[in-house]
């Protein structure tokens, strides 16, 4: 753990690195620019393994390296309310189904569940969703695999037999 020296003469922990969310919009006009991989984390404010999901697997130093040096990381609420404009589309919120219509763009024909990890290509286009919580293990796993464009020449299963954690 790095340790800073500090001005009363005591060593505290230096504070950790975090993971450098992004607005979609932003995200999305960088990307192409970049040729980033977007990482869209929907979640909601009720939802309790999205909490546990920012405290265990978004705080891992190993995660939060990968995530900002290899992706545009998005945190979306998927129930927040007004009006988005991404890749020349106007999304907005569904108040009948309390959800946002960019998130239910992103769930595509899967039923939303929280949390829901969503990869796209620098383009746009939708890579894989990740329903569910996901260790920071397994997540670094899935960050690599895609990250390195992996996913194009291999299976999961060919992948996860070589992959040889950091």
């Amino acid at each position: 753990m790095l340790l800073m020296w500090l001005v009363n003469g005591g060593f505290v922990a230096a504070p950790a690195e975090t993971i450098r969310w992004e607005t979609i919009e932003a995200a999305s006009l960088a990307a192409p620019q970049d040729g980033k991989k977007l990482l869209v984390d929907l979640y909601t404010d009720w939802c309790g393994w999205c909490k546990v999901m920012d405290r265990e697997t978004y705080s891992d130093p190993r995660v939060v390296k990968y995530i900002n040096e290899h992706f545009h990381p998005v945190k979306f609420d998927a129930e927040q309310k007004g009006k988005i404009e991404v890749g020349g589309e106007t999304f907005d919120y569904v108040a009948g189904r309390r959800i946002h219509s960019l998130a239910l763009s992103m769930f595509g024909e899967n039923r939303p569940s929280y949390p829901t990890t969503v990869f796209f290509e620098k383009n746009l286009e939708i890579i894989t969703q990740a329903p569910g919580y996901i260790e920071a293990d397994e997540m670094l796993m899935i960050l690599h695999f895609l990250g390195s464009d992996s996913y194009k020449k291999m299976s999961w299963d060919e992948f996860s037999r070589t992959y040889k954690p950091e």
